[in-house]
């Protein structure tokens, strides 16, 4: 969804870091939960 994808870029903003390095962080988060 489009406003998931523009929450995610703001969060990599404030991060000073790329969407994809974000999203690569948060799923290697959830993966080590499990």
């Amino acid at each position: 969804p489009e406003g998931m994808l523009a929450r995610i870029k703001m969060e990599a903003h404030k991060r000073n870091i790329p969407y994809q390095s974000l999203l690569k962080l948060w799923l290697s988060e959830k993966l080590d939960e499990v």
